[in-house]
């Protein structure tokens, strides 16, 4: 679950060796940036499960969005829908989260966890406690929203007014 992430953060650090001190390198739910995107921040767009674009988020030089979904590779078979992240202590798709995103530092790492975080269901916060992941936003296979305050205060949202959003603190462990 880390290759697409060790090959963008090294896609970054390329781009850094040429010289090159701003870009964002997209690569499909994996988007690490360095610098600025002109005057400003770069600013990720954050896609709801059924399309479209739910939210954007800011992200600074040296940090990166990662998503992890249900969504895109997926099918269904007598009228059971099957996606591609399996949840290993059951030997079936993940169930009870339809998409994570956080920002991270390390694209191998962001990417391991968010499919931790996706498996963990439920118990995403508790998972996101262990890993050390502060900024994350959870959808559920209802769509309902949630957030850690360190996500909630960077989400940008797209439609007016907001959708619901539940604000979760990481648990202490």
């Amino acid at each position: 679950a880390s290759a697409k992430g060790y090959g963008a953060d090294s896609a970054i650090g390329r781009l850094r060796d040429l010289g090159i001190t701003d870009a964002l390198v997209n690569a499909r739910g994996y988007l690490p940036v360095i610098g600025r995107r002109g005057d400003r921040p770069w600013r990720v767009g954050v896609r709801a499960p059924d399309g479209g674009l739910l939210a954007a988020i800011e992200v600074t030089n040296g940090e990166s969005v990662f998503t992890s979904g249900t969504y895109e590779r997926q099918f269904e078979h007598a009228g059971v829908r099957y996606h591609h992240i399996i949840d290993p202590r059951t030997g079936y798709p993940a169930r009870g989260l339809s998409s994570v995103t956080l920002i991270g530092r390390d694209g191998a790492e962001a990417d391991a966890a968010a499919t931790a975080l996706l498996v963990a269901g439920a118990n995403w916060p508790r998972t996101a406690r262990t890993l050390g992941v502060e900024a994350v936003l959870a959808i559920d296979e209802q769509g309902g929203l949630q957030a850690t305050p360190a996500m909630a205060r960077r989400l940008q949202f797209q439609d007016e007014p907001p959708p619901s959003l539940g604000v979760v603190t990481l648990p202490t462990i």
